[in-house]
């Protein structure tokens, strides 16, 4: 591995950081790095003795949290996904018929951000999934006729969806 690549691996393992910050830590190490290299050293030895893409991860993460694309992002894609959970909307019906194969993806997608990215962006994020398919299934049960029962089921889906963070592990 070469300057350049180590640097695009810290670039990449720093996506969820602001990009100023993200930028000037990438440049603090290039200038370490070159530094170095301008004193002898060999660069394999130095990139030996750099830090690791994902302890700078965990360590920038803690130290200045996730940036807000990086927070929009996270809550967008399962925004996005619990559209496509209602099997009994038009639109959605016709595109994909795997609505519980995605609901249970969803729920994992929702557990893994409540574990990974804190309980707070994981109550945002099942919060508006569940608002959007509440919404969505009663503003298609106006156009649309449903079997008895499939308002009832879809309420009690969407409330377990807003719940799922409250089972997500703490990381210290």
């Amino acid at each position: 591995m070469n300057k350049d690549e180590y640097l695009r691996r810290i670039r990449r393992a720093l996506w969820t950081i602001e990009k100023r910050r993200r930028e000037e830590i990438v440049k603090e190490l290039d200038s370490e790095i070159s530094e170095r290299l301008r004193n002898g050293e060999n660069i394999e030895n130095i990139l030996k003795d750099m830090p690791e893409p994902k302890d700078l991860k965990k360590e920038y993460k803690n130290l200045y949290g996730l940036s807000l694309s990086a927070k929009f992002l996270i809550v967008l894609i399962p925004a996005i996904i619990s559209i496509f959970t209602l099997s009994v909307i038009p639109f959605t019906s016709l595109l994909f018929y795997g609505a519980p194969a995605l609901l249970i993806l969803l729920a994992i997608l929702l557990f893994y951000i409540s574990s990974n990215f804190g309980m707070k962006i994981g109550f945002v994020a099942s919060t508006i999934s569940a608002i959007l398919r509440f919404s969505l299934i009663y503003a298609t049960s106006f156009s649309v006729a449903l079997q008895q029962g499939t308002l009832l089921m879809e309420g009690i889906t969407s409330i377990i969806i807003l719940i799922i963070p409250l089972f997500g592990k703490k990381k210290k």
